[in-house]
């Protein structure tokens, strides 16, 4: 009975041993202050309508450079959404979707005409909805099905006086907006209850930049016009920064460009 019961002591100490590590391995590279942090996919188009996709880890991390993924990509916007859901619309403002699977020129749905008059100022999506923004500052609310022309939500008004140079989507119902002046302010919008949590926070000044877009967990990227990419992390309440304009890369010269985090 003493071999029986050493052996299986023996053989469960093992098997801890064996469950402890491999719940402990992880890539080093994924990981800041004990933190594994999600990837964002980048999308971008060339004044050629080449689509190119990057994904960003951390820092001046990418899991790889870039890698082609369309051609023919000539619209007026692109806004990329959630799951590889991609829209564009065209000069006369109609909307199309298309559908990347997140390798090479892998799409399940291409160029499906879901929607017109988006002859807005501003469209951007975040979160599953679509936000548009009218050249008389009302804000906007859509969130479309993923199927032709089904649209759960259909121009919802939530906002006024959205007078801003760039505005785009964060996570946690966030949007970000700067102004002519270069000020950076912060929204949160909860559409469960309809409410909005934050309205017009200023968080931060300088900001001049040619493209702007966000990222994973409060991340955002900036473009000047020589081409060169910035990282900044907010941290969800005023002037609080732990990561303040990181150079991360060069030569990023698109005519659009966005991105994803799921």
């Amino acid at each position: 009975m003493k071999r029986v019961w050493l052996k299986l002591t023996l053989t469960f100490a093992l098997l801890l041993s064996s469950t402890l590590f491999i719940s402990c391995e992880h890539d080093d590279d994924d990981i800041k202050d004990n933190t594994i942090v999600l990837p964002t996919r980048i999308y971008g188009v060339t004044e050629d309508g080449d689509m190119m996709m990057y994904e960003h880890k951390y820092n001046d991390i990418w899991s790889f450079e870039h890698t082609k993924i369309g051609h023919g990509w000539h619209y007026e916007k692109i806004i990329v959404a959630d799951f590889g859901y991609v829209y564009a619309i065209d000069e006369e403002g109609i909307m199309y979707m298309s559908k990347h699977n997140g390798e090479g020129y892998n799409w399940s749905v291409v160029n499906e005409q879901v929607g017109h008059g988006w002859n807005f100022k501003h469209v951007f999506a975040g979160e599953g909805f679509i936000y548009a923004i009218k050249e008389n500052g009302d804000l906007l609310l859509y969130k479309h099905t993923g199927d032709g022309y089904e649209w759960s939500v259909w121009g919802e008004k939530i906002g006024t006086n959205w007078n801003f140079k760039q505005v785009f989507a964060g996570s946690s119902g966030r949007i970000y907006a700067i102004s002519e002046g270069g000020d950076l302010f912060l929204y949160q919008y909860d559409r469960k209850d309809d409410i909005w949590l934050k309205s017009k926070e200023k968080i931060g000044h300088g900001w001049h930049y040619e493209q702007v877009f966000s990222g994973t967990d409060g991340q955002i990227f900036a473009i000047r016009e020589d081409g060169d990419m910035f990282l900044y992390k907010h941290e969800g309440e005023g002037y609080n920064w732990s990561i303040d304009g990181n150079i991360i890369g060069s030569t990023w010269n698109f005519i659009h460009i966005d991105a994803r985090t799921k």
